[in-house]
């Protein structure tokens, strides 16, 4: 024998969903699908406008490519163009020099023979001196276009790169999402509040807002409840029946999937909703069956031998 627990009526509903969620800010370009709708794994039901983040795109990729200019000049800085002319005016200032030094003793010693004035005398030093002068500064230079390049600038250009990089890429998978289509076999499921704004050609749509929900149809749940006198009596796993007016003469077999364990409605009325999942549905019989028909649900609580 077994002892059977009615359940208040519930309604035939998908036995699970899937949510269509905005990948990105956009306006939508169309809507391809509506509540209702039957669709298969892979249908397209909803297309973005892709004009913003395909320009945000562009401008990562131009950030990129110059950021990686950067990073390789800084990593070949010192066989580079800058350091090499410097380089080579660091040379020419010390062959100058030298070359002034060497006049410039020989201007002396003329001097004190009384072949040169005084005047060619001082010419000849003030060139040398001036010369180390622009020695040095060439010096000075060179060692501020190498410092450009040093481990430390090096690391900077490859952080740089590295984030950059890194922005460009979720970017681009973010983009990769913007494909909305049905991840199942399934129907449109209409909004579960009426105060939802319709989704239309044309309406801004922000990041992770939910677009439209997917139900499955390869099985259907109840949700349904039953009196805190009976709650305690059923457990999930247990069998249930399934019948309803729309369709007389079936009966679905299924199992509690769901007991809630907190109860729901006024003092003196509460109620505890428990949901049935069924799973096994004969092709012919799954026909005749069609979302938010009525359904009464029957838990078998108790059976001996």
């Amino acid at each position: 024998s077994s002892d059977v627990c009615s359940s208040d009526l519930g309604l035939l509903e998908p036995i699970s969903t899937s949510n269509l969620i905005c990948p990105f800010g956009a306006k939508v370009a169309s809507v391809h699908r509506q509540p209702g709708d039957a669709v298969k794994a892979g249908d397209q039901l909803v297309s973005l406008d892709m004009s913003q983040i395909d320009g945000e795109l562009r401008d990562l990729e131009n950030r990129f490519v110059e950021a990686r200019r950067v990073e390789r000049e800084i990593a070949e800085w010192s066989s580079g163009r800058d350091v090499a002319n410097a380089r080579r005016n660091v040379d020419r200032t010390r062959a100058d020099l030298e070359m002034a030094r060497t006049n410039a003793v020989g201007t002396q010693k003329l001097f004190e023979r009384g072949v040169v004035s005084e005047t060619e005398r001082r010419t000849a030093i003030s060139a040398a001196a001036n010369l180390e002068s622009q020695l040095t500064a060439a010096e000075e230079d060179l060692a501020a276009i190498m410092k450009r390049g040093d481990k430390d600038s090096l690391t900077v250009a490859r952080n740089a790169l590295a984030n950059i990089e890194g922005e460009l890429n979720r970017k681009r998978s973010t983009r990769a999402r913007a494909l909305l289509v049905a991840p199942h076999d399934g129907v449109v499921l209409r909004p579960t509040q009426p105060s939802e704004p319709p989704l239309v050609a044309g309406r801004n749509v922000g990041e992770g807002e939910l677009l439209m929900r997917i139900g499955r149809l390869d099985g259907f749940a109840v949700r349904s409840s039953v009196d805190e006198n009976e709650v305690l009596q059923i457990r999930v796993g247990q069998p249930v029946v399934v019948t309803g007016a729309a369709y007389p003469g079936i009966q679905l077999r299924g199992e509690v999937s769901v007991v809630n364990a907190q109860a729901a409605g006024a003092m003196g009325s509460a109620r505890f909703e428990i949901e049935t999942a069924i799973r096994q549905i004969p092709p012919e019989v799954h026909q005749k069956l069609l979302l938010g028909m009525s359904a009464d649900a029957s838990i078998e609580v108790y059976a001996n031998n």
